[in-house]
């Protein structure tokens, strides 16, 4: 892992940022300078055998639009069918974690009226929780989100 020589000033004092922090930093202008109207939280954490940076936000651009920015920030990606963590996209140009965490929260006025959307064009009552399984094959959770997860708002 490199570590990058940052240096920052409290109180007089010089400390270096850590490799995490520094990626969270970084995430955090880069988001900023795309999505200058959204408030993202760019937290990140250290444990044992790695570290990341968790990215949340309510609304805005997609969790797609912020992976493609945030993506490069993450050195590799966890293989699930061999339980191994495959170093396949290290670079030595910027700070980097082991993993990315994004998570988008809709609002829920937002997810009620798609939900009302959704039954109006399909003719059912929003209320009527058999009718969404009747006419779409799956619940209304299920059917806003798919509807919302593609969708800058």
């Amino acid at each position: 892992m490199v570590m990058f020589d940052y240096l920052v000033n409290k109180k007089g004092v010089n400390f270096r940022m850590t490799t995490h922090a520094q990626t969270a930093k970084a995430i955090r202008e880069e988001l900023k300078k795309a999505f200058p109207n959204v408030s993202f939280s760019v937290k990140s954490f250290s444990f044992s055998m790695g570290d990341d940076v968790r990215i949340k936000w309510t609304n805005g651009p997609t969790t797609e639009q912020v992976e493609n920015i945030t993506k490069k920030y993450e050195y590799g990606t966890f293989d699930g069918m061999t339980d191994l963590y495959e170093i396949d996209n290290k670079r030595n140009d910027i700070p980097q974690v082991k993993y990315i965490i994004t998570s988008r929260t809709i609002t829920e006025d937002i997810k009620e009226k798609t939900a009302q959307e959704i039954a109006d064009r399909f003719g059912f009552d929003r209320n009527d929780q058999k009718a969404w399984m009747e006419k779409l094959g799956e619940w209304e959770q299920q059917a806003v989100y798919k509807k919302l997860k593609d969708v800058e708002l």
